[in-house]
C-alpha cells in the first residue's frame, strides 16, 4: 500500500528534519540582529536532468504518476520555480521574514496527510482526485 511505503523508515530522516528547523530558528535569532536573515524552504522531488538520467525514464514515470496524485496541482515543481520563489526570497521587501519554514511542494503534504491518516487510498489512482 502506498501510506506503508510512505512510513518505513522515516523516524530518522523526520528527527533530522526537525532539528533543521530548529537551527534555522536558533540561526534567525542570533543572525538576524547582524542583518542577517535564516529560512528554511521544504521543497518536494524536482525532476532534473541529472534525476533523469540517474533514476532512468521507467522509474521517473513512476515517480510523477505518484507525485501528479499527491499534488493538488497535479504535478511537480521545476528547477525554474523554485529559483524564482528563492530569488522573490532574497528581495529587500521580504525582509520580515525571518527563521520560517516554508512548505514549497504544491501542498503535497496535505495530502500526504491524507493517506497516511486513510487506509483506503484508492481514491489516488493517477491522476483520479476525489471531487470537491
Amino acid at each position: 500500500m502506498l501510506h506503508d511505503s510512505l512510513l518505513n523508515n522515516t523516524g530518522l530522516v523526520a528527527a533530522a528534519k526537525a532539528a533543521l528547523q530548529m537551527y534555522v530558528r536558533h540561526l534567525a535569532m542570533e543572525l538576524g540582529p547582524l542583518g542577517h536573515r535564516v529560512n528554511l524552504l521544504k521543497f518536494g522531488t524536482i525532476i532534473t536532468p541529472a534525476v533523469r538520467t540517474v533514476m532512468g525514464p521507467e522509474a521517473v514515470a513512476r515517480l510523477d504518476a505518484i507525485h501528479r496524485d499527491l499534488i493538488p496541482a497535479g504535478r511537480m515543481c521545476t528547477a525554474e520555480e523554485v529559483a524564482r520563489f528563492v530569488s522573490v526570497l532574497a528581495r529587500e521587501e521580504t525582509h520580515w521574514l525571518n527563521g520560517a519554514t516554508i512548505d514549497f511542494t504544491g501542498g503535497m503534504m496535505l495530502r500526504l496527510l491524507d493517506v497516511v491518516l486513510q487506509p483506503d487510498s484508492s481514491h489516488l489512482q493517477h491522476g483520479k482526485r476525489p471531487s470537491s
